[in-house]
């Protein structure tokens, strides 16, 4: 329930409006509790999404990246052979 005076008496002008007596900061109350909730559990699975996302990313550069050494390596290697300055 509200206790600021102005409020009770803005209620009391308006017989029509029921006040319910709630406790106060009672959270299983409270919309706004329950949408923070929400709002974090969604945060949360986000930043899971966008942290598999890098780690997916980073993988695939780090074996294109491996794969491209490898065979630079083995073509340099090819060459110096081929040359005899190896």
């Amino acid at each position: 329930m509200h206790i600021a005076q102005d409020i009770q008496t803005w209620f009391a002008g308006r017989p029509k409006i029921e006040v319910i007596p709630w406790p106060p900061k009672s959270p299983d109350l409270n919309v706004i509790e329950k949408t923070w909730i929400k709002l974090k559990e969604r945060r949360c699975e986000l930043l899971k999404k966008i942290l598999l996302g890098i780690r997916t990313s980073c993988e695939v550069k780090f074996l294109i990246s491996s794969r491209i050494r490898t065979i630079f390596s083995s073509t340099l290697i090819s060459c110096l052979v081929e040359s005899e300055k190896w």
